[in-house]
């Protein structure tokens, strides 16, 4: 039998030993927290490190450590990873501390630093957990994307994958930024909301994907969700999802599908092409695969094809801004891909073909040829360029998501050639400047794309300028429609 000296001695060793642990844990931890990436205007980005009064300048993998105070300044977006797998997009305006690390459990603190916009992303299915602390108390998650808007007492919370858990607590936090086991136990997965309640003592809430809180710090009871069909939750939405989806697009996570699903069913139609777009811009080499996610979130033939139309002329627009309208061979190819993903998507669910070939190549041409007009570009010497991708990736998708050959491939590439020429004049090109030849010789490149042969559409018809004085469709500031989007370039 051991002796108490020797008892004692083995747990004094053994409490030290996995005092070293946890602490390597922690230290290995907060080694992975820095600026993965600043996208904007970098020198507007800056740090005050803790215990110092003095912002210094942030490069892209700067370490951050608890205390420290990231701000983003005018016109830059600040991507933090607190650990692997946890990355916080810090919208231009903003200022957040990092409160704690410890393991794989992070807080921010958005609160006393002024405010701002935070868009989260965890990988799923890891046990991750993360907090952003709010006027009120702390919103929770475990693998998900969700957005925090503080402005003074006043905090939204929109989340698009995954669950959130809003509550009016306190994660106190101790030295070094250490966690305790209660403020962890606090951190749960959607569908505990009964259990954080219980575990810390206060009122919580629990969002499903789509939904949105607003509440005011002066209120002592529990935020309570917003009615989908309220005009201010709509509104949350809609301008979380354009924050969201850019900062999923950027930081390229496996979780763009779950959150497009969470947009396609729960945001207005009309407010697709400007969430796209907005992605596209920030996020150009992503924006095909952010349309091919929009349409495959579609329930029916007609959803499909109404979605691959809006998100189609949203991202051709955004890749085309992104470039500051300079339609070059890289956005020439982004052009392409973008009508090829929406198209094959859209035909795959069942989308009428020659219909669908002809709405998505004058939707993407018309939006490239819109972003080239914003930015200040000639549409007239780059109406053949953009027409001719457009047909091309919109005959390819079709016939590959539809299965066509033979004369049903030859009416999708006649259609796609139409559609194209019509886009570009659609947004002020003159009909003049388009070349339909070399336009149909696209769409016949994109049919040997998909592995079809078909003929150079025949005399195909000039394109017509738009009718004049053609009214819009109604539309409010927080969800505009085509042909002029609303699009915010990176870091805006």
């Amino acid at each position: 039998m051991r002796s108490p000296f020797v008892r004692k001695l083995f747990s004094a060793v053994a409490l030290g030993l996995l005092s070293l642990v946890l602490s390597a844990a922690n230290a290995h931890a907060q080694a992975n927290s820095k600026i993965v990436r600043l996208v904007g205007n970098k020198a507007n980005a800056t740090v005050t490190r803790a215990g110092q009064t003095t912002p210094t300048a942030l490069t892209e993998g700067a370490s951050i450590a608890v205390g420290d105070v990231i701000n983003a300044g005018a016109g830059v977006d600040i991507f933090y990873q607190a650990y692997t797998g946890a990355i916080a997009t810090l919208k231009a305006g903003g200022k957040v501390k990092v409160e704690a690390i410890q393991g794989n459990v992070a807080v921010l603190d958005i609160t006393t630093t002024g405010g701002g916009t935070l868009a989260v992303q965890i990988e799923p299915n890891k046990g991750y957990k993360f907090g952003v602390r709010t006027p009120k108390g702390v919103a929770a998650a475990k693998g998900t994307v969700f957005t925090i808007n503080v402005a003074g007492n006043t905090y939204t919370v929109v989340t698009f994958a995954g669950g959130v858990s809003v509550f009016t607590g306190n994660l106190t936090g101790g030295a070094g930024g250490a966690l305790s086991n209660a403020d962890t136990q606090t951190m749960v997965e959607t569908g505990g909301t009964a259990g954080l309640a219980q575990s810390a003592g206060v009122n919580a809430v629990a969002l499903t994907p789509g939904q949105a809180t607003l509440a005011n710090a002066t209120d002592t009871s529990a935020p309570v969700v917003m009615q989908g069909n309220n005009p201010a939750a709509q509104s949350a939405v809609v301008s979380a999802a354009q924050i969201a989806v850019a900062a999923v697009a950027q930081n390229g996570g496996g979780e763009l599908a779950a959150v497009m699903a969470s947009v396609v069913n729960n945001v207005p139609q009309t407010s697709i092409s400007t969430i796209v777009a907005t992605a596209a811009a920030q996020a150009p080499d992503q924006a095909a695969a952010v349309v091919k996610a929009a349409v495959d979130s579609a329930s029916s033939p007609t959803q499909a094809a109404a979605i691959a139309k809006d998100a189609a002329q949203g991202a051709a627009q955004g890749v085309v801004q992104a470039n500051n309208g300079v339609v070059d061979t890289t956005v020439t190819a982004q052009v392409a891909a973008i009508a090829e993903n929406a198209s094959q998507s859209a035909a795959a669910k069942g989308a009428p073909p020659a219909e669908l070939a002809t709405s998505i190549s004058t939707a993407t041409s018309a939006g490239a040829t819109t972003g080239v007009k914003e930015s200040g570009g000639n549409v007239d010497a780059s109406a053949t360029t953009l027409a001719t991708a457009a047909a091309r990736g919109a005959t390819e998708g079709t016939i590959k998501g539809s299965g066509a050959t033979g004369a049903a491939a030859q009416n999708i590439a006649d259609s796609a050639t139409a559609g194209g020429s019509q886009g570009v004049v659609n947004s002020g090109a003159a009909p003049t400047s388009v070349d339909t030849n070399a336009v149909g010789a696209g769409a016949v490149a994109g049919a040997g794309d998909a592995n079809v042969t078909v003929q150079p559409p025949p005399d195909v018809p000039a394109p017509t300028p738009p009718a004049p004085n053609v009214p819009e469709a109604p539309v409010t500031p927080t969800t505009p429609v085509n042909p002029d989007l609303s699009v915010s370039p990176a870091g805006e």
